[in-house]
């Protein structure tokens, strides 16, 4: 029977492919794992009254996105409210911008707990632009209204990311079909996660050459020890 074949290339061989493997995981991760920021916020501001939310009585604030290239995906809003959060007849809304007020309805959000509300589905927002969070409701009137929104007389926001509120609040009295300013600064915030938070597609290349170098080195090492030129 004959020798087994000797291969003393063969844990350095691993050794180098499981270092390779390590090193493209966490490249991978290093793009993949961003942390959620609140990218403006006024709701420690105090508080001194609150809007009432009905049919014909729909409020709105403005926010304008930083500049990150590939936009924002969001991840939750928050809105200070009085009254019943899980009332059917109330909804929030991302609107787009049109002259300072706002245009189309882009996507909602539902509630998740407290202040807190959730997109229905995936929202995404390009960068250096202006969107709405709109707030309506079909209740018929605003007696016994289970809604308002808080409202303060600080006009002061944290920001961060490049984003910023220029103070832009509106208000409609025929279910959002023409819009006015409003005075009356609303408590809110929105968190987001920069959208390069997703792989690109270069990076995905540069993951798949990395594992292909790997193969090429095994196998030029494996028909060296067999003295194969």
């Amino acid at each position: 029977m004959p020798a087994p074949l000797s291969t003393p290339w063969l844990p350095t061989v691993k050794a180098h492919f499981h270092r390779g493997l390590a090193f493209i995981g966490l490249s991978a991760c290093a793009v993949v794992i961003q942390a959620q920021t609140t990218f403006f916020s006024n709701l420690t501001n105090d508080s001194d009254s609150a809007e009432t939310v009905f049919d014909m009585q729909w409020f709105a604030g403005s926010f304008t996105t930083g500049a990150n290239a590939d936009g924002y995906a969001l991840d939750h809003v928050d809105i200070a409210f009085t009254g019943v959060a899980t009332d059917a007849t109330f909804a929030i809304s991302l609107w787009s911008d049109a002259s300072d007020t706002p245009q189309a309805n882009l996507g909602a959000f539902s509630h998740d707990t407290g202040i807190r509300f959730n997109p229905t589905d995936n929202l995404s927002v390009l960068p250096s632009t202006t969107y709405w969070l709109v707030l309506e409701s079909n209740q018929i009137s605003d007696l016994g209204s289970n809604y308002a929104w808080r409202t303060t007389e600080d006009s002061s926001f944290a920001v961060s990311g490049g984003w910023s509120v220029a103070g832009s609040f509106a208000q409609s009295t025929n279910q959002g079909a023409t819009w006015a300013a409003s005075p009356t600064d609303y408590l809110y915030a929105v968190t987001a996660t920069p959208a390069s938070a997703v792989p690109e597609p270069s990076t995905t290349a540069v993951i798949l050459a990395g594992f292909a170098l790997v193969g090429v080195v095994c196998t030029r090492r494996r028909a060296r020890a067999k003295g194969v030129a």
